[in-house]
C-alpha cells in the first residue's frame, strides 16, 4: 500500500533545468521509478547525454531544448508538446540562476534584477499557467512543484536578488495553489538547503564554506542529492493528494538555527 501511494509509474513529468545538478537527479530517479520524463534545458548536448543514460537503463524519457526566459518560444513549444501528450501529470519548475556579477546591493542594476527574476520567478509563473491550462483541458489532477531555497528565509549578504526571487517563489506557490485548486491541481514548493550545484560549488567545497556549513546547519553538513528524493516523490505522487500551497524545507535544520 505504501509503495503504491508514492508511485510515479507512468506519470508524465516535465522538469525544467534538467540537464545538470538537482534537475538531472530528479529526472534520473523519477525515470527509474517508472515515470515518463520530459527533460527541458538550454544545453542540448547535456540533454542528449541524459536521454541516452536513462534509455540505457530502460527508462522512458524525451527531451525538449527550452530557454525558459524566451517566453514566446517556450509557450509555442510547450503548447505543441502538451497537445501531443494530452497534458502532463507533474511539472517541476527547477530552472534557476543567480546573479552573473556579485555587486554591493547599492550598485545592483535593473539588468541584474531582470536576469535573475526572469529565470527564477517570471518563467515559473509563465510555464505554470501554460501547464495548468492543459491539465485542466485534459481533466488531469496535476501537481506543480516549484523549487525554492533556504535563501528565501535567510538574509545573506552578497546575493540579495536570488534570495528575493526564492521568497517570491514561495508566495507564488501559495497564490497559484489557491487559484488552481478549483481545477484539482496542487501546487507546492521544495526549499533545498546546501546541496552542491553549479551555482554554489566553489563555496561548498572551500574551507570557509565547509566551516560555515558545520557551524550553521544543525546536522553539521551539506545535503546529498538522495536526501531530496523523499520530497520529490511526495509531491509527484498521490501521497500528497491533500497537500497544496506548502513549502517543504530540506535543509538539515538550517532555517531553524537561531545562531546564524
Amino acid at each position: 500500500m505504501q509503495n503504491k501511494l508514492f508511485s510515479v509509474k507512468n506519470k508524465k513529468i516535465l522538469i525544467t533545468g534538467a540537464s545538470a545538478g538537482l534537475g538531472k537527479h530528479y529526472a534520473q530517479v523519477l525515470a527509474e521509478a517508472g515515470a515518463h520524463i520530459i527533460a527541458c534545458a538550454r544545453r542540448e548536448e547535456l540533454l542528449n547525454d541524459l536521454v541516452q543514460e536513462i534509455k540505457n537503463k530502460k527508462g522512458s524519457i524525451q527531451s525538449l531544448v527550452l530557454d525558459v526566459t524566451d517566453f514566446s518560444d517556450a509557450e509555442k513549444k510547450l503548447t505543441q508538446l502538451y497537445s501531443q501528450l494530452e497534458g502532463i501529470d507533474v511539472l517541476i519548475n527547477n530552472a534557476g540562476t543567480t546573479a552573473k556579477v556579485k555587486r554591493p546591493v547599492i550598485d545592483i542594476t535593473l539588468e541584474d534584477w531582470d536576469d535573475v527574476m526572469d529565470t527564477n520567478l517570471k518563467s515559473m509563473w509563465h510555464i505554470s499557467n501554460i501547464t495548468a491550462k492543459y491539465m485542466q483541458k485534459f481533466s488531469i489532477k496535476g501537481s506543480i512543484i516549484n523549487i525554492s531555497s533556504t535563501a528565501a528565509n535567510r538574509a545573506r549578504a552578497g546575493n540579495p536578488i536570488y534570495g528575493i526571487s526564492k521568497s517570491a517563489v514561495i508566495a507564488l506557490t501559495e497564490k497559484l495553489a489557491g487559484e488552481y485548486a478549483h481545477y484539482n491541481i496542487r501546487v507546492n514548493s521544495i526549499a533545498p538547503g546546501f546541496f552542491e550545484t553549479d551555482i554554489n560549488k566553489s563555496f561548498v567545497q572551500s574551507e570557509g564554506g565547509k566551516e560555515f556549513l558545520a557551524r550553521t546547519i544543525p546536522l553539521g553538513r551539506k545535503g546529498e542529492y538522495e536526501e531530496l528524493e523523499g520530497a520529490i516523490f511526495l509531491f509527484s505522487s498521490n501521497a500528497s493528494s491533500y497537500i497544496t500551497g506548502e513549502c517543504l524545507f530540506v535543509d538539515g535544520g538550517y532555517i531553524i538555527n537561531s545562531l546564524i
